[in-house]
């Protein structure tokens, strides 16, 4: 059986700073799981790293708001990376901030292309919050036993208490 390999992460973005930062979803591991730490900056470019960790990978990406904002950033990363590969990290560091600024001013005909994943990433997303404020909604309740399921997590099961 392959087993789908889940990633949980987060971006920050800023004018002249972004990063990403991922670990490993391994509850058996999770004080040793790997993590990753990708940042574009006049400090440190990491671009080439986070389209070799992002492009072609089959995997759970697990974020909070990943469908509103960090799944954007990482489209118009993959999709555009052949010419961000040719500016540097200070012209990236503005056109990603400006980016983040189009989707959290929900201004969708700046951000359209990049909303939705490209054949090129072919992961699963799990926006955590969206689940919840959905399940919330649904059942004024949260359940993480569903999310598991949801993301057929190999091992559910009932605690006898």
């Amino acid at each position: 059986m392959n087993v789908i390999p889940k990633f949980v992460g987060d971006i920050e973005n800023y004018p002249n700073f972004f990063c990403i930062v991922i670990q490993v979803v391994d509850l058996d591991l999770m004080e040793k799981s790997p993590r990753w730490y990708f940042e574009i900056s006049e400090r440190q470019n990491d671009l080439d790293k986070i389209f070799q960790f992002f492009y072609g990978r089959e995997m759970y990406w697990f974020t909070a708001n990943g469908n509103h904002y960090d799944n954007p950033l990482l489209h118009y990363i993959v999709m555009e990376y052949s010419r961000l590969k040719k500016i540097s990290a200070g012209q990236l560091n503005s056109e990603l901030y400006k980016l983040g600024s189009y989707l959290i001013d929900n201004n969708y005909e700046k951000y359209k292309r990049w909303k939705y994943r490209p054949r090129s990433m072919p992961y699963i997303s799990v926006d955590l919050f969206l689940f919840w404020t959905k399940l919330i909604r649904q059942n004024k309740h949260v359940s993480l036993k569903g999310l598991m399921v949801a993301v057929k997590f190999p091992n559910v099961q009932e605690i006898p208490i």
